[in-house]
């Protein structure tokens, strides 16, 4: 499969009016970045999550207030809980798809400390 911002606004439709230019380069990047052999079949999930919280983080601006448990994008509403047990994790858990991201990157963290 192609990781294009088109295939990023389908899966995650709040993205319609965001600008194709800007979260593509996120995908280039992450793609880049991101090893396939660490995230495995969770690779392109990873692609896409870390790039839609770049994408929104570019628009929006960084957040400091902790992980945020619930956001309306449309009606604004949000919710952050302000204490984790890592603090180098605050960057990515002030949107959903940072900590979901997080989540698949610890996920596959795991999984490989016990492989043979």
């Amino acid at each position: 499969m192609e990781l294009t911002a088109d295939f990023l606004k389908s899966i995650f439709p709040e993205f319609k009016d965001y600008e194709n230019k800007t979260i593509q380069y996120f995908i280039d990047s992450n793609s880049k970045k991101l090893n396939k052999d660490f995230y495995n079949i969770d690779w392109e999930m990873a692609v896409l999550n870390l790039s839609a919280h770049q994408t929104l983080l570019a628009k929006k601006g960084s957040n400091k207030k902790g992980e945020l448990v619930s956001e309306t994008i449309a009606g604004v509403d949000r919710t952050y809980k302000t204490s984790h047990t890592n603090p180098n994790d605050s960057y990515f858990l002030s949107t959903i798809y940072g900590s979901e991201y997080l989540r698949i990157k610890k996920e596959n963290s795991y999984f490989r400390g016990f492989t043979t």
